[in-house]
Order: structure tokens, then C-alpha cells, then sequence
């Protein structure tokens, strides 16, 4: 019986356990810095009174600063205090509870099965995303204390700010565990890794941008967006631009056109097949020809 509610409640004390834990190391953390805080204030007050030029206002200055790291170091070590004192509870709430199973009175026990049935719904109904489902089903049941219901309310929060295009929330979640995530580093497959260089990649490259150029204004997906409700313009004299280099392509710059159509600068072409020995690469299509096969094409 205990194996059992050992290996089906590992859960129930992991997560306030780690909780508390991660409270800890923060409170530790905040704690000596404010601590270097005082030590530094002090040090300055106590460097005034050695010397020769100190004065009244001088160190009164000083000891009001002193006082006021002081009061900072109180005030963040009460709230470190208070936030590790509730994770505690929650760890010992959870451990009455799970005593619970051994008593000797079968109605508590029954009693207690019935809300480790309930918990087990509750937390497949958090994964599912049915999470007014679950909340209703903790208070119904009265087993608030017992769930990580908070813990997968801040996972909702996360998922719905992304799906509103606001990343804020993701990068403070990010923040706040990337001691955990540093140790998943390991973890990661080849295969999950490529697709994160492939989502970054796509971050700061339009899929598409091969067959567009960055400087042309009808190319741009934001300008063609903003430009739909105007009326068209006159263009007396198109401009041709190299998808290459972005430069334009004029009698300095003749148009060359590859024998798959595709048309580029002569200019970049030139420079191309000078560092592959003669050859060029269609960006397109990555067919390769020989800088004799680019023909020359007069715009009228």
C-alpha cells in the first residue's frame, strides 16, 4: 500500500517541494544582496568618520542611508519570510493528507480515495486545458490545497499571451526558471533543436524574401498592407532592382537573364562567377550555369 501511494503521489510533494525550494534560492539571493547593500553603506559611513573632512550634515547623510538599506533589507527579508512560510504549509497540508491513507477509520479512508480520485481528475483536466472544469470540480471537493492548479493557470496565462502575438509573459517565465531550463539543455533531440533554428531563422527572414527585395517598396508586405486602402500611383519610369545585390540595374548595371528566365545585375553576377570560377548560382532555383550562358536583356 505504501509503495503504491508513494509512486501515485510523488507529484502531490514534488511540485510544493520544488516550489519552496525555488522560494528559498530566491530569498537567499535577494537576501545578500541587500545585505551587500548595508555592508556598502556602512563602509561609506565608516570611511567618513576616519577622515578629517567629515560633517554633521555629512553623516547625517550617510546614516540616513544606512537606515534606509536597512529598512529595505527588513522589509524584503519579511516578504521572503512570509512567501517560504506559505509554501511550507502547503507541503505540510499535503503530507497530512497523504497520512490519511494509513488511518484506521475506513470511512477516512474511503473518504480519502474518493479525493485522490477527484485530485487525479482535476490535474487530467488542467493538462486537457479544461481549466474552469477543473477549478469547479477543486472547490466542489474541497481539495484547492491538494492541486497545482496555480501552477498550470501561469502555463495558461503564457499559451494565451502567445496566441495574442505578446511574448512579455513567455520571457518572464523564461526568467524565472532558467535554472530548470538550463538543465534541460541536454534533453533536447537533434531533431528539436533544427526546429528551433528553423523557427529563429523564419524570426528574422521572410520565407518568401528570396523572390522579393528588401528595398522595394512593392515587395514589402507591410507597405502593400498599409498602401490598400490608397489609390494607385503614376510611375513614369519602373525601376528594375537586383535581388542579388539591391542595386538598381541600368546601363551601369545591365539586366542578365539566366537561361532558367530568372534576372539579376551584371554587376553581381560578374563578382559570382570571378569567386566560383566562372560559374553562377540562380538564388531561386539554385540551378548553376556558366557566366557565358547569362545573356543580356534590353528593357524598351
Amino acid at each position: 500500500m505504501a509503495s503504491g501511494v508513494k509512486a501515485l503521489e510523488h507529484s502531490s510533494l514534488k511540485v510544493p517541494y520544488e516550489i519552496l525550494n525555488k522560494k528559498f534560492r530566491v530569498a537567499q539571493k535577494t537576501i545578500d544582496r541587500e545585505v551587500s547593500h548595508v555592508m556598502q553603506a556602512t563602509s561609506e559611513l565608516e570611511k567618513c568618520l576616519e577622515g578629517s573632512s567629515a560633517t554633521v550634515g555629512k553623516v547625517v547623510g550617510l546614516l540616513d542611508g544606512v537606515i534606509e538599506k536597512l529598512t529595505g533589507l527588513k522589509r524584503k527579508a519579511e516578504e521572503a519570510i512570509l512567501a517560504e512560510d506559505d509554501s511550507a504549509k502547503v507541503c505540510k497540508r499535503r503530507i497530512e493528507h497523504l497520512k490519511l491513507h494509513d488511518s484506521e477509520q475506513p470511512s477516512t479512508v474511503i473518504q480519502w480515495k474518493k479525493k485522490r480520485l477527484d485530485r487525479m481528475l482535476v490535474e487530467h483536466f488542467l493538462r486537457c486545458g479544461y481549466y474552469n472544469t477543473a477549478i469547479k470540480l477543486a472547490k466542489h471537493s474541497g481539495i484547492e490545497d491538494y492541486t497545482n492548479i496555480d501552477l498550470f493557470l501561469v502555463s495558461k496565462e503564457v499559451e494565451e499571451s502567445l496566441k495574442r502575438h505578446e511574448t512579455a509573459p513567455c520571457l518572464a517565465w523564461c526568467h524565472d526558471n532558467k535554472s530548470k531550463l538550463r538543465k534541460m539543455k541536454d534533453f533536447y533531440e537533434p531533431s528539436r533543436w533544427d526546429a528551433m533554428v528553423q523557427q529563429f531563422h523564419h524570426c528574422y527572414r521572410d520565407p518568401e524574401s528570396n523572390y522579393r527585395n528588401s528595398q522595394c517598396p512593392v515587395c514589402s508586405k507591410q507597405m502593400n498592407e498599409l498602401a490598400k486602402p490608397l489609390p494607385f500611383s503614376h510611375c513614369a519610369q519602373s525601376r528594375l532592382i537586383c535581388n542579388i545585390s539591391g542595386q538598381i540595374m541600368n546601363e551601369n548595371n545591365p539586366p542578365m537573364m539566366m537561361p532558367n528566365g530568372n534576372v539579376y545585375g551584371e554587376t553581381a553576377l560578374l563578382a559570382m562567377a570571378a569567386e566560383n570560377g566562372g560559374k553562377v548560382v540562380c538564388p531561386r532555383t539554385k540551378d548553376t550555369y556558366t557566366i557565358d550562358q547569362v545573356e543580356k536583356v534590353f528593357v524598351m
